[in-house]
């Protein structure tokens, strides 16, 4: 299960490799709740909060040159962070008695708010070079959205129990 990280023959692969981690988020709340009546009516949902995720500045190994990979413009994850992230997450079913068996009707509604935040950005700072000796050109499209996170979406239907 060696890697070929440690083949690349420059030093520089190694520079501003100590940071956040990509997944670093520094708060993180779960709340799951939900309640189920006698007449088998059950109503549940979700709360989620996250805080954003660092944001990196990164150049590819020059195209032509010996070695691969992308390299660390300043240290790992000091580029800022992406927005905190709030969710919501619904939940409804309910139970009808058919004899000896049971049929269930359900829904779901997933990011109730519809809050569609940055979840990830383009990280490459400097437009990927031919050699080491071309000059180094910024990216115009760092920093700006590549994904969001997912829209409102819901979901129906039932369980049969017997």
């Amino acid at each position: 299960n060696a890697t070929t990280e440690w083949d690349i023959p420059s030093a520089r692969w190694f520079q501003n490799r100590y940071g956040y981690l990509p997944t670093n988020r520094t708060q993180m709340a779960k709340l799951i709740s939900g309640y189920q009546w006698d007449n088998g009516l059950l109503l549940g949902g979700s709360m989620r909060f996250d805080t954003g995720r660092p944001i990196n500045r990164i150049a590819n190994w020059p195209q032509n040159d010996p070695g691969y990979g992308k390299l660390f413009v300043t240290p790992r994850g000091e580029a800022g962070r992406l927005p905190s992230t709030l969710t919501f997450n619904l939940h409804m079913e309910y139970a009808i008695k058919l004899g000896k068996s049971s049929l269930t009707l359900f829904a779901d509604v997933l990011n109730l708010f519809n809050q569609q935040v940055e979840f990830t950005v383009d990280e490459t700072f400097y437009q990927t070079k031919a050699h080491w000796s071309d000059s180094s050109v910024p990216n115009n499209s760092w920093g700006k959205t590549v994904k969001r996170t997912e829209p409102r979406a819901g979901a129906v239907g039932f369980r049969w129990s017997f």
